[in-house]
């Protein structure tokens, strides 16, 4: 994600999803833009006690909730959210919270695309959840395609492509 975009101001009527079935988050890992209301479906034939700890982007504990029901939480605050279940010790998943609409998740390759940034000089981070946080500049041109190698992370390689 890009941290900061000059003039970018989240709208706060965004929608995520992060659903329990088969005893398992889904998606692993979500990305939204603070402010997003996300719903957290309980899909599963079995109750969860789904929650965050204390110092994540955004504590809270759902307590039991049966299958079939749904809880929600806004992300209000730009950072990580961990999922986890008190009852279920094997499940876990991601949410990032990004500051703005300038962020992706990669594909299968490592490769993700970041679509009308405008001209400027940025931060961007990428986070992994196994990883440490990095953030690089970048310089983004008009009219210009700007690929940027986060190489150094780990084994993989992984790009950025910031289109204008």
């Amino acid at each position: 994600f890009i941290k900061e975009v000059p003039g970018d101001v989240p709208s706060g009527k965004d929608k995520g999803s992060m659903s329990q079935k088969k005893i398992t988050f889904n998606p692993r890992v979500l990305a939204v833009v603070v402010g997003t209301t996300i719903e957290c479906p309980n899909d599963d034939n079995v109750t969860h006690n789904i929650f965050s700890p204390t110092k994540s982007a955004k504590p809270f504990n759902f307590g039991l909730y049966p299958p079939g029901s749904k809880k929600d939480i806004v992300a209000s605050k730009v950072g990580v959210i961990p999922f986890l279940c008190n009852i279920h010790a094997e499940m876990g998943a991601y949410c990032v919270v990004c500051p703005n609409k300038y962020f992706a998740k990669t594909d299968t390759n490592g490769k993700f695309k970041i679509e009308n940034v405008p001209a400027g000089v940025y931060k961007l981070t990428f986070w992994h959840e196994k990883l440490r946080p990095k953030t690089i500049e970048v310089k983004v041109t008009a009219g210009a395609t700007e690929t940027v190698k986060f190489s150094d992370l780990d084994k993989g390689k992984y790009s950025i492509d910031l289109l204008k």
